[in-house]
Parts: C-alpha cells; structure tokens; sequence
C-alpha cells in the first residue's frame, strides 16, 4: 500500500477504546446539562429544572489560580450532581501570535502539558466528576499551517525523489506553500484537483484527527478513570474525525452557524455523532439566539425529541441563563426531561438498516464566512486556487433529506467504520464522494455485498488510493462496481443533465425502462465522467457516444469498426448475493424530492430491507419514525392533531402503549399501528403484550399498578397474550386478571411464567381485559 495511504490511519495506533459504561460501572442514563451556571445558590434550581448533570466550563489561567470554581462544585456534591469539566484547551489569543494550535507545534504542546497539569491535578480528586470535555469550537481554532504541512509531506514520502515521482512536478524542497499545491496541479486532472490537491486535503484531515489525539492521550495519563468528551464541536467535519480514545461527542451546529435548519437544529449531526453507535452522542442546543432572544419551550422541546430520534441519550443546552429568566421555559424542560427519563430507556439506539457512508471530503455547506462544514477537499479563505467548490453540496444534501423518511432514519458511518463489525449491522450503504478507501476498507465493503448488501456510491471513488484520481478506480473498487476507468470527465459549474432509466431491474420494480430521473432543467450534473471498459450493466444513462472508429484487419481485408462505447450514467453490478451500484456524476448535489424519481428511487432501496414504514410515502413524510431496539418514535411535527398510521412486520404480533394495532388482512406477519398525537407531540411506543393469533388490540390504560387491554374482532374467537411490559409492576407474586365480555365477567388469578411475564390463555374476543397485582 502506498505510503500516503497508510498514514493517515497509523494515529489510531495511539489511543485505545474506551467503554464510557466500563469507565464509570453505570447504567445508561439521560444526560441533560445546560451550560453557563456559575453561581452556586442556582444548584437547586438546576437541578429542579430537569438537569441530570452540571456542565462547567474551565478558562485557562495565567496564573493557574481555579479556586473560584470550588464553591460551585462543593455545592453540585451536595445536591449529588455530577459534573463534567470542559477545558479550554487551545490557547488563548493573546498567546497565538507564539502557540500555534496544533499537533506539530512543539511550543503548543509544552503549554498544553503544563495547563492540563494544573487543571487535571485540581479537579480529579473529586469523586462527582464525571469526565472532560475537550475541543469546543477546534475546527475554526486550528493552525493548519504551511510549517506542518512541510512535516506532513515529510512524513508522507520521505525523500523528495519519492514526492516528485509521485506528484509528477519538480519540487526542490519540502516547504511548500498549500496555495502552491493547490495550484501546481492543474494540468494533471480535468477537475484541476490532482495528488497534490489530495495530500492538502489529507494533511488538514490529519492534522484535526491528531490533535484530538494529542489531547486524549495527555487526559488519559493523567486521569486514566473518566469520560473523555470531545466537543462542543462546530462542524460536521470535526465529527467524523474523533479518534475511538474518546467515549462521547457534543456536536454543536446550530441554525444561526450551520445550515439554517430551524426545524430539527440539525439533526443529522447526532447520526454522525455517534458513528453507527461507537459513540456517545449528546448535542448542544442553542437556548438564547444572537440577537438575544431566547428561543421558545416548542422549539426546544422538538429539537430534544428529534435529536433523541437520531440517537442522542441526552441534550446540553447553550445558556442556562436563557432557562433561569424564563420559568415557563424552565417548566417546559423539566417536563421533557421528566417524560424522556421515564417513558423512553436511556439506551434506546436507532436500528436502521441503511447507513450513509461518510467521507470528510467533499466539502458540502459552507458558511456565511466561506468555512467549509461537511470536508476537507476546499481550503478554507481559499479564492486563488481552482476549483473553488468540488462536491458542491455533497454529503450534506443526503443527510438533510433522509434525516427522516417514510422508513425511519439512517445511520452515518466514516471510514474508520468500514469494519466487519460496524458495517455488517446494516444492509445498505449509501456513499456520497467516497474519495478514501484503502485495501482493508475495499475488502469490507466487497465483503459486505458480497453478502447481500447494497452498496451505491457516487464520482470520487477511492480516488486518494488511485493511481489516476478521479479517473481510475484501485483494482479492489472497480471489481466491486464493475467500471475500472472514466475516459473523459467533463467538470463545470453550469453543466446539467438528467437520467434515463435503460433496462428495467430487480431493484428498481418501480422504474421502468424510459423512466426520466430529474427535472427537465437537470437534476445532475458538474461532474460527469464516461465510462468504458465496465462490465456493470448501464441502468440509467445521461449521455452515452462512442470512442474514435478503429480499422481492424481480417485475412487479407480490413474494415473499420466503431470504437467502444463511453457511458455517463449510473451503473449496477452484480456482486454475489448483492449490487454494488456507481453513479459517474453527483448523485445527490442537485438530486432532491422535488424532483422527477427521487421518491421512487430512494423508496425502493430504503424499504427493501426497513422493518417498518409510516403509510404516508412522501419526503419528508407527515410523521417522523424511528425504530430503536427497546421501541419506536413516532413525532406529530405539525402543529395540527393527527392519526399516524404505520406498517410494521412483526413475526410476534405486539400491543403497544398509546396505539391501536390490527392485523392487516391478506399480508401475513404485518400489522398495522395507529398512533393519534397532538400537534407537536411524540410518543415513543414500547410492547405492553403478545398476542396471538393477531388481532385488533388497543392499550387504554398502562401503569405500574393495572393494565387494561381492549380486544377486537370481525368474529368471536379466543386468543392467548402475554403482558411483558416493564411499565407495569411484573414482579408481583401473583395477578388478578378480569375479562369483560358483552357475556359477563371472568377474573383469574395468575402467576408470572418462568420469564417473569404474566400469560393468559383462552381470552374471548372481543373483551376487556384488565391485569392487576392481586393481594
């Protein structure tokens, strides 16, 4: 493997995994903090408002003095809070002109040693600390200077003949301006982006993923036993880069910063948080906007509720002072936290059968400022060197219109994911630019359809690992996707095309051939690359013409031949028991719901293997799901009162809290849940009981002292169900059991099976059946 290939991935050597359940030999809990609460007397209040934790941020001193926050702490053990400390752990401005921050700087590191010195040795004592919080805001603070990225090529190549036959260009020295590279070769690559441009990307890639590992290792040796947090971390791309040392990761990308999402406060930034459940993902929310408005309790209420439909096991909120002005807002937040610690299990991850392969490359959004969110491909305040933009709004394009669909959510995995483990836990992959895929990664993914899988990806495969990027794909890719070369690449900022379906498949069954994808202006387009040589099949075409005739010679006469064809479109290729399927243009740049086949297109991969999907098939749909192991999301996230109707497959027929549930006739092992919800409200639907044979059952009443169950029927019959339901008191010796039937009334005395569960055989239908703990 090629040198440059191989360094990127030697600085998870450094770190070791870290099990933040293992660490602290607890159960998962809700983790809810706000940040800003500097007076002690506000303990209580804190803690009355819902808060689980208090976040506590730490300034770097000049003169080391942290006394001050011993009363504030002394008061949080008091109430038995547990806190975490954030450090300020990039210097301060007035020291910059001399600290750089950043990995490679020496003068950096022996500050950082001496600080966390102090600061550690002062708060790790006591015994409420829960852990450290580190890197807020690092992506914007770091020096991804010209001095280490000297270093980095260094590193890199080793000699300066290596990186001249690698870059192809005469460089005479390894201090070399980024701007230079960026610039040197544009005569090397029809998208002006060649090797040089690829190293600038790796080195700022590396540089953000070794400074979080320069911090771990530092926290770790001098306090081995706490949580290591990284955050609040501001852009997308600082996400993906968190090393495995680390147990949890505060993402924050606010509205007011980020892409202006007021709805769900961005929530896909929590599936990329947790990385397919490696970590733990807790998000800041903003609480008091710029203009100094606080925002309102329904806000806050679903950017908490969405942000725990993507995974996160809790929230931190940005200003507790916004919470201590407002009581209405401080009554608000106790009762969602009050209502997520007791309805919702604090370890109830999604179970998502798609994940979004996520590559911190292809730059995406960026700010109002020109920082880029979602990769490193665009250098930041970069206006000199071509191109300005490469994968325009990839990946955050995806990620904004499946944040939720009609099947639920998707997971985000980075390449440090592309494990057996991780990845055989879903059953596609969608991959946006996935520009880095070494060896091991190329096997897992080629493991993965081989398996039955689907993998689809899009322009910029593998390109750090090509010998020609962009172009030709390494040898392990293009057996996966069946298309080893683009001969031609068309790269412009206006250019557009659509797509058209060419022969029918498999995966598709709602796609006909001559189906058009995209709206007539072009719903495709930028990057386009033709193809040849593929032994894929072309599904859907944009445009398709033939290389320069060739004269052949047969015996004693020659004729001339048209060359072979070169396709731009989206190629499927059968790869054993699955389909790897490569699009050579921007798959979802421009591509959204609004357009021709998207629906259709998406609907097909994405309820191919989903266990469960809301009746309403648009994007987004009326409703929001989120299927997780210990139950199911449902959020109204209208302001008008609505029934949500879902299909679910359940080889065991369940009753569930809050909903009516029937069997849907002439669809085996399928039910139907109808969940009616106010306006703005959400549900999270757990099993209160088996039932079988399946049939109509609603839960009116769930305590932990009775449980009522309605049964229905188009005829009498008998049914068995077993309660099973935590949220009533199982634990009872023994059980009364009442049935009410237009006959009579029959009550039964029960006790628990051998799993604790209470079973009830022979249940007419229909009847009301009511389930107590008998004296």
């Amino acid at each position: 493997m090629r040198r440059w290939a191989v360094a990127f991935f030697l600085a998870v050597l450094a770190g070791t995994v870290f099990s933040a359940q293992s660490q602290r030999g607890q159960e998962p809990f809700w983790l809810m903090a706000a940040n800003g609460l500097r007076n002690p007397d506000d303990v209580p209040l804190y803690r009355q408002t819902g808060m689980t934790v208090l976040w506590v941020t730490v300034f770097y001193r000049n003169d080391g003095d942290l006394s001050g926050y011993d009363a504030l702490l002394t008061a949080a053990d008091r109430a038995n809070l547990p806190y975490i400390i954030a450090l300020d752990v990039c210097p301060p401005r007035s020291l910059r002109p001399r600290l750089r921050c950043a990995p490679h700087d020496a003068d950096y590191v022996a500050w950082l040693r001496r600080w966390l010195d102090i600061v550690v040795t002062h708060f790790r004592t006591r015994s409420n600390l829960l852990g450290y919080a580190v890197g807020g805001a690092v992506d914007e603070s770091v020096s991804y200077d010209d001095a280490g990225f000297a270093l980095f090529l260094q590193r890199q190549y080793g000699t300066l003949e290596q990186l001249r036959q690698t870059w192809q260009l005469p460089v005479q020295t390894w201090q070399i301006p980024q701007l230079w590279a960026l610039q040197a070769d544009d005569g090397q690559s029809p998208l002006r982006y060649g090797r040089p441009s690829l190293d600038v990307a790796l080195y700022r890639w590396v540089t953000l993923r070794n400074l979080f590992v320069l911090w771990a290792d530092e926290l770790r040796r001098r306090d081995p036993q706490r949580w290591l947090i990284a955050g609040p971390l501001t852009t997308y791309r600082s996400l993906a880069v968190v090393p495995p040392s680390y147990d949890a990761i505060v993402p924050y990308l606010s509205p007011e910063q980020a892409e202006p999402d007021w709805l769900t406060h961005n929530c896909h930034a929590v599936a990329i948080a947790r990385r397919g459940g490696r970590f733990r993902a807790v998000p800041m929310l903003t609480t008091r906007l710029k203009d100094g408005r606080t925002v309102t309790a329904e806000t806050l209420w679903r950017w908490a509720v969405v942000g725990a439909m993507q995974g996160a096991t809790g929230f931190v909120l940005s200003d507790w002072s916004a919470l201590k002005e407002n009581e209405a807002l401080r009554v608000n937040v106790s009762a969602l936290a009050y209502r997520l610690r007791t309805e919702v299990p604090a370890d109830a991850a999604p179970q998502s059968q798609t994940a979004i392969l996520y590559t911190p490359f292809a730059e995406g959004v960026l700010t109002a400022n020109g920082f880029p969110l979602y990769g490193f491909a665009i250098a930041h305040g970069n206006q000199q060197a071509f191109p300005l933009r490469l994968g325009v709004n990839e990946p955050g394009s995806l990620f904004w219109w499946l944040r939720f669909h009609p099947w639920g959510t998707v997971d985000s995995l980075t390449p440090e994911e592309l494990t057996p483990d991780f990845v055989s836990r879903y059953r596609m992959l969608l991959a946006p630019m996935p520009a880095y895929l070494d060896a091991p990664m190329q096997m897992t993914l080629a493991n993965f359809v081989q398996s039955g899988g689907v993998l689809v990806a899009d322009f910029g495969v593998g390109a750090f690992q090509s010998e020609a990027p962009f172009l030709a794909m390494p040898r392990g890719l293009w057996e996966l996707f069946g298309v080893p070369l683009l001969r031609q690449v068309l790269f412009n900022g206006q250019l557009r095309t659509g797509l058209t379906v060419y022969a029918p498949h498999a995966l598709f069954p709602d796609l006909p051939a001559g189906t058009e994808l995209g709206s007539p202006q072009g719903s495709f387009g930028i990057i386009l690359g033709f193809a040849v040589g593929f032994r894929a099949q072309p599904w859907a075409i944009a445009l398709a013409t033939r290389t320069a005739r060739r004269a052949l010679r047969d015996s004693d006469r020659s004729r001339t031949v048209p060359g072979p064809a070169q396709i731009a479109g989206l190629f499927i290729n059968p790869f054993g028991r699955g389909y790897a399927l490569f699009a050579s243009t921007l798959l979802w740049a421009l591509w959204s719901p609004h357009d021709p086949g998207f629906v259709r297109f998406h609907a097909d991969l994405l309820g191919r293997f989903a266990p469960m999907q809301v009746m309403d098939l648009r994007f987004p749909p009326s409703a929001w799901i989120s299927p997780t192991q210990r139950g199911i999301w449902v959020v109204n996230p209208t302001a008008q009162p609505m029934t949500t109707r879902l299909q679910v497959r359940a080889p065991i027929f369940y009753a569930y809290n809050d909903a009516t549930v029937r069997p849907l006739e002439g669809v085996p092992a399928r039910q139907e849940v109808s969940v009616p919800l106010r306006g703005g409200d959400w549900v999270f639907l757990r099993p209160v009981a088996e039932v079988a044979p399946p049939t109509a059952v609603q839960v009116e009443r769930l305590t932990p002292e009775i449980v009522t169950l309605r049964l229905d029927a188009p005829t009498h019959t008998q049914i068995a169900l077993r309660l099973i339901t935590d949220r009533y008191r199982l634990s009872a010796r023994r059980h009364r059991v009442t049935i009410a039937t237009p006959q009579g009334t029959d009550e039964r005395t029960v006790e628990p099976d051998r799993w604790g569960f209470v079973a009830v055989d022979r249940v007419p239908v229909p009847s009301t059946v009511t389930v107590t703990p008998a004296p």
